[in-house]
């Protein structure tokens, strides 16, 4: 105790008697400023400050004001952050003062400046984005510290996660204007050099500080990562009270302030946990692949097979794989058995680097007038990597299994809609099963066709296939095919990839392609997120006429007639309504419809208005293709 003691007071001793200004400090000073007007703790030789990490999306009450707590005990001269400060994303004004006053109610206690930085929280939208211009001032902005230059960027601009041009233009000339500091630190909120090409302005921002001494850090994952690049340190800050699993420093999860030394030779950057301190390399690139190894390793998949010949049995296949460098060492145990016997009941086993395996195990009723069906087990399971010369890495948890026959998607042909004919592709993913398949509706059975290669289909049909291994098959898996007249609906192409604006189609290839009644993209998708589709047809014009049409989507849009723009409702954004008018004669006008999403709901609306004719969509009995 005595220690401590000593030690407090001589942080105490080292950090007082400062006073409210500091003659190194120099910033565009206005009315209202990003950050608070406690005062500087200098100190000539050296100086240290600290940065928090998110305190939202999942926000844990309590973790960030005791970050505060420790922050006071270390007395850095100020404390830096990136973003996400309140729960947030929200039109609700009351809702975000309320917030905004819960969370400066915990910086008040904050003995030294603090400098904000705008998360996707913070500044989602444009009444957010009022408020936080309102209280601040200005989203982003730079200050100059004892030759320390800090560049503190807004990578939410238009609720996009990028750094606009305008912003390029305002750091290029502050870094002009400062070209010989000591060190420049880049602090934003999202880890924008891990979005490839889609950075935006941040390339621009790389080159122009990759020829000075530099630091680059961000927040936004909630997970930890130190990455060298471009003869500079990266930093993904974990979290300080923002959601996370804390499993630990090999995870890049854990609640933690970073402290930062300026001497000589630069930065010396410490991550100090509130219950204990790690280095600034706590989490290489390394573990964060081996981590996410792991991660990917207890996602493990079962496909369970009921006997179909009448018998109380059933197979139950797992699916391991292990996608890392190292052996993965796998522990599993059945419990909840007393009504059921599996076989075997635990199991053991080392599984190779990049392989995969299936462990079959038997179920069966413990006594002869016992059932399967409506039972469960729990198996218990528990993977690591382990090591001579570090810390093994290990995961555990449970895995309900219901004594219900799985319904395998072996139909692979997305395309619902056909005019002449089609080919239905299905994929076993079980070794050594078949597949059965029925065209009538009925269930199938192991007297039914067994699928050796793709499906010719010449009408309307609704395609029903299980899959058998011995006698014991899955449960029954649907999709119907509906033939149209031919000429009939739209065509359209569907592509992979990210974007936060519609592509130049010209440039890409088309993954699949085929034609459609209906402009609702779940129908065709292939993917949770992350693609785009073009439509192209002809649509009749019964009455010469000025014609609106609407666009309503989610993400972005546009509707081109005749080769021409007439809704632009294009950018990443939520559901969202566009219009333009068109004179058009009667008779048949080429319809093209452009739609991508990037992330959450996906939503197409197409429709038309006139004078005579209230808002509908467009009917498909008047588009062809």
């Amino acid at each position: 105790m005595k220690k401590i003691l000593i030690l407090l007071g001589l942080l105490a001793y080292a950090f007082s008697g400062h006073g409210q200004q500091s003659e190194h400090f120099e910033a565009d000073v206005q009315e209202k400023n990003p950050w608070t007007a406690k005062p500087f703790y200098d100190d000539p030789l050296h100086y240290k400050f600290a940065i928090v990490s998110d305190r939202t999306g999942g926000l844990r009450p309590g973790v960030f004001k005791d970050a505060v707590k420790k922050l006071n005990w270390l007395l850095p001269e100020f404390v830096v952050s990136v973003g996400d400060f309140i729960p947030g994303v929200t039109t609700d004004e009351a809702k975000m003062d309320k917030e905004w006053a819960a969370f400066e109610g915990i910086i008040d206690e904050l003995r030294v400046p603090f400098f904000y930085l705008p998360g996707n929280h913070d500044i989602s939208n444009e009444p957010m984005r009022k408020k936080w211009i309102e209280k601040f001032g200005r989203a982003y902005y730079h200050f100059l510290y004892k030759d320390v230059l800090f560049l503190c960027l807004d990578s939410n601009p238009e609720n996009a996660e990028t750094i606009d041009e305008v912003q390029v233009a305002y750091f290029a000339e502050v870094l002009e204007k400062y070209p010989n500091v000591r060190w420049t630190f880049v602090m934003m909120h999202h880890p924008l050099w891990t979005y490839g090409e889609f950075a935006g302005g941040f390339n621009e921002i790389e080159r122009l500080v990759e020829s000075r001494p530099h630091s680059v850090i961000a927040g936004h994952n909630h997970r930890y990562l130190y990455m060298p690049r471009k003869n500079a340190n990266y930093y993904i800050l974990a979290s300080t009270g923002g959601g996370s699993q804390l499993r630990g420093p090999k995870f890049g999860e854990f609640d933690h302030v970073t402290l930062v030394t300026m001497d000589e030779q630069g930065p010396v950057m410490t991550n100090l946990k509130l219950d204990g301190i790690l280095g600034h390399d706590v989490t290489t690139v390394a573990d964060y692949e081996m981590a996410q190894g792991l991660i990917n390793s207890t996602n493990f998949g079962h496909t369970l097979l009921l006997s179909d010949d009448g018998e109380e049995e059933a197979h139950l296949y797992l699916q391991f794989t292990n996608p890392s460098d190292y052996p993965l060492n796998i522990y599993m145990r059945f419990f909840h058995d007393h009504l059921l016997s599996p076989i075997p009941r635990e199991k053991a086993w080392e599984l190779p680097p990049h392989s995969s395996e299936s462990v079959q195990v038997k179920i069966s009723p413990k006594n002869e007038v016992g059932k399967l069906r409506s039972k469960i087990l729990t198996l218990d399971w528990t993977m690591s990597y382990e090591f001579e010369d570090q810390e093994d890495l290990s995961l555990s948890g449970s895995k309900i299994i219901e004594m219900s026959p799985s319904a395998v998607p072996v139909i692979s042909t997305v395309n619902p809609v056909f005019d002449k004919k089609m080919l239905v592709e299905m994929a076993v993913p079980l070794e050594g099963a078949e597949i059965r398949y029925t065209l009538d509706g009925t269930r199938p059975s192991l007297e039914s066709a067994s699928y050796t290669e793709p499906i010719a289909l010449d009408a309307t049909a609704t395609v029903s296939a299980r899959i058998f291994k011995e006698t014991f098959g899955s449960e029954t898996v649907e999709k119907m095919y509906r033939k149209i007249p031919p000429g009939t609906g739209v065509s359209f192409e569907y592509f992979s990839g990210r974007w936060r604006k519609l592509p130049d189609f010209d440039t890409l290839v088309a993954v699949n392609k085929g034609i459609i009644d209906t402009f609702d993209p779940t129908i065709i998708k292939m993917h949770e997120h992350h693609f785009a589709v073009k439509y192209r047809g002809k649509v009749q014009v019964e009455q010469k006429g000025k014609y609106t049409f609407y666009t309503t989507s989610d993400d972005g849009s546009q509707l081109f007639i005749n080769g021409i723009l007439v809704v632009d409702n294009n950018g990443d954004h939520g559901p969202m309504t566009k219009s333009g008018e068109v004179v058009l004669k009667k008779g048949q006008h080429d319809l093209e419809v452009h739609y991508f999403e990037n992330i959450g709901g996906e939503l197409l609306i197409v429709e038309w208005e006139t004078a005579n004719m209230e808002r509908q969509e467009i009917p498909f009995s008047l588009i062809s293709h």
